[in-house]
Parts: structure tokens; C-alpha cells; sequence
């Protein structure tokens, strides 16, 4: 344990993740105003983040989620299904920032496809 600690500190993992958590949260708020009718809430700090999908009547979209992530999954992005309303993101601290914004690219088209699959059928 002391070990991994130290590894954060003297690696600098932190600061990193600190870095790399606001554009993480940045982009994750940019994917949330494409999908307003879906994504209501972005939480989290540094690289950890739970995006939570209402409907317009606050219903949680467990299936919505489901998909998304099973969409994301075929597309080579691990995104954790949690609960009935959210997924949960959480990049290792030693992403580079060319993977984590290649990984939200991969997130936002999975969203999109989904979201545009289910207006198709609906």
C-alpha cells in the first residue's frame, strides 16, 4: 500500500489526474448539452465521473444506459452499467490525454447511436 502511495506522489499521478480530470469534465459536460433529453446529471472529480440518465418525467433510463454501455463495450471503451440510472467512467490515473479524449469520442458516438436508435424505433 505505502508503495502505491508513494507512486502517486512521486510519479506524479496526482497532479495528472488533476489535469486531465478537468478536461475530462469538460468534455463529459459538452457530451451531456448534446444529449440534455438524456443526460441530466455529471459527477465525479478528477478521473472519476457517473453521467445519470433521466427522461423528461425523471424516470431513470436503465435500459438507455444498458445499451449505451453494451454499444461502447463493442467499440473497445469498458463503461460500467451502476444502478438503474448511471454510468460510471474511470480512465486509469496514467491515461494520456490523447486516449481519454480518443475514449469520450468513442463514448459520445455510442451515446448517439443509441439515442438515434431508439427515436428510430419509437
Amino acid at each position: 500500500g505505502l508503495a502505491n502511495l508513494e507512486a502517486l506522489y512521486d510519479d506524479g499521478l496526482l497532479e495528472h489526474s488533476r489535469i486531465l480530470g478537468e478536461i475530462f469534465h469538460t468534455r463529459l459536460r459538452a457530451i451531456q448539452a448534446r444529449f440534455p433529453d438524456h443526460i441530466r446529471y455529471v459527477l465525479g472529480q478528477g478521473l472519476i465521473a457517473a453521467l445519470l440518465f433521466y427522461d423528461a418525467a425523471g424516470n431513470p433510463l436503465s435500459e438507455l444506459c444498458s445499451e449505451i454501455c453494451q454499444e461502447a463495450m463493442r467499440r473497445g471503451l469498458l463503461a460500467v452499467h451502476t444502478g438503474r440510472e448511471s454510468i460510471k467512467l474511470a480512465p486509469p490515473l496514467c491515461i494520456n490525454e490523447a486516449a481519454l479524449l480518443e475514449g469520450l469520442e468513442v463514448l459520445g458516438e455510442s451515446i448517439a447511436q443509441v439515442v438515434q436508435a431508439g427515436m428510430a424505433g419509437a
